[in-house]
């Protein structure tokens, strides 16, 4: 499922949970003779309309509407789950709207601390200079025999479609660099024998302590937020002069990241 369809299914069952939620309330109010709020029919108008709006959408832009509503329905928990907060939000809106409000901020906040802490401000550019036993690349010193057959490592994340929050749907970094005949298995780059380039503190350090409950599950939420990794591989030029300078130019379109090099003149 692409990201914009799990968003469009996400806002469309949230806001069907709310008319449900505000038909539940109007009908518990007509059997029980009690007061309700006549601006819930307002309500059930404005979330219809956003169903519609985001229904049709994804017909007219999500590509594969009909493949991707067969994903939907192996993902009916997580969707019933969103549902479910629409219903509660709407019918406890002065206890659990504001709650709900509070935790997608508190998450978003938190994740986005934590990605940008780590990988800093995302780079459009990157200046590469090339030397005989070190490239440099950014504010990174890469030392290598020769550049001579290498290649840059760009270790590329995705976050998860599920974390359906305001940020870079991809990560990226410069980590080092890796022979160009390197064949990427899926396993971490920077365990490979020809990799150079700074390995991470969890793989450096020997003496770890013990982590309490609450780390435990901040490491568990860190490990499913970047659990889809992959490297991008960009082929030193070969046979220049030294040093040369080079500009590292990357393009995000969504989920997809692309990279060149080019040589400034």
């Amino acid at each position: 499922m692409s990201f914009y369809a799990c968003l469009s299914f996400a806002i469309i069952s949230l806001c069907l949970g709310g008319v449900a939620g505000c038909l539940f309330c109007a009908g518990f109010a007509r059997i029980f003779h009690k007061k309700f709020l006549k601006a819930r029919i307002s309500v059930i108008f404005l979330l219809l309309s956003v169903v519609v709006a985001f229904g049709a959408g994804g017909f007219i832009f999500i590509k594969n509407p009909a493949f991707e509503f067969s994903v939907f329905l192996t993902e009916k928990f997580f969707f019933f789950a969103i549902f479910a907060a629409g219903f509660l939000g709407a019918v406890f809106w002065k206890t659990v709207f504001p709650a709900l409000i509070a935790f997608y901020i508190a998450l978003s906040a938190f994740t986005g601390i934590a990605l940008y802490s780590e990988f800093g401000i995302l780079p459009d550019n990157m200046s590469v200079t090339l030397n005989k036993t070190f490239i440099e690349a950014g504010k990174s010193t890469f030392f290598v025999d020769s550049p001579e057959n290498k290649s840059l490592a760009v270790e590329v994340y995705i976050l998860p479609k599920k974390l359906l929050i305001p940020l870079p749907r991809v990560w990226y970094r410069v980590i080092g660099t890796v022979d160009s005949s390197y064949i990427d298995d899926g396993k971490n780059i920077r365990l490979s024998s020809d990799f150079s380039g700074e390995l991470l503190p969890d793989e450096n350090s020997k003496n770890r302590q013990k982590d309490s409950f609450f780390e435990k599950k901040i490491k568990a939420y860190r490990e499913w937020v970047l659990k889809t990794r992959k490297n991008l591989l960009v082929p030193l030029p070969q046979n220049e002069l030294l040093p040369s300078v080079y500009t590292l130019k990357f393009k995000r379109k969504t989920e997809i990241l692309s990279c060149r090099l080019e040589k400034n003149l």
